[in-house]
């Protein structure tokens, strides 16, 4: 991954101790192969950026926030937090396009997506509601990268105040 993503998480991992009881966590590299057998699981192909921060984390928590990933190389276990089920939930409850793949719940129960079919920049990410299976663009990010970059930022600068 790119030198920003690992110093941010460093320096929240410093800061550990104002981010709650869980502080930072980090899950195991993810092999090439268990990636694609994901992927084909999910019958679709991840974007780069992602494909790296799973090969280089797994998945990330902080606090009691996660951004989804792949936890324990098993196409089975489908529990809170992982890729697969979460994913899987969205489509079988609330028809989560197959194109979408849930990277990150946020507080306003509404999931940040990354778009996995051919899209403009700024279509990358998106946000999607369940309960009515709405669908808006997210204007800070055009991919994940982006977007964890960000929220790692922002993450940062709450705990200085």
């Amino acid at each position: 991954m790119e030198t920003a993503i690992p110093n941010l998480i460093n320096q929240l991992n410093a800061a550990s101790h104002s981010i709650g009881r869980r502080g930072i966590l980090l899950g195991d590299p993810v092999s090439e192969e268990i990636i694609r057998q994901f992927e084909d699981k999910l019958g679709v192909k991840f974007p780069d950026d992602y494909r790296e921060f799973l090969q280089s984390y797994g998945y990330l928590g902080i606090a009691d926030t996660f951004f989804f990933g792949i936890w324990m190389d098993d196409l089975e276990a489908t529990g809170d937090g992982s890729i697969l089920g979460e994913t899987t939930k969205l489509r079988r409850e609330y028809n989560l396009p197959h194109y979408l793949i849930p990277f990150y719940g946020r507080e306003t129960y509404a999931y940040a997506c990354m778009n996995c079919s051919p899209v403009p920049a700024n279509q990358r990410i998106v946000d999607f509601s369940p309960p009515i299976g709405e669908i808006q663009a997210f204007n800070e990010a055009n991919s994940f990268k982006d977007y964890l970059v960000l929220y790692l930022q922002r993450r940062l600068k709450s705990l200085a105040k």
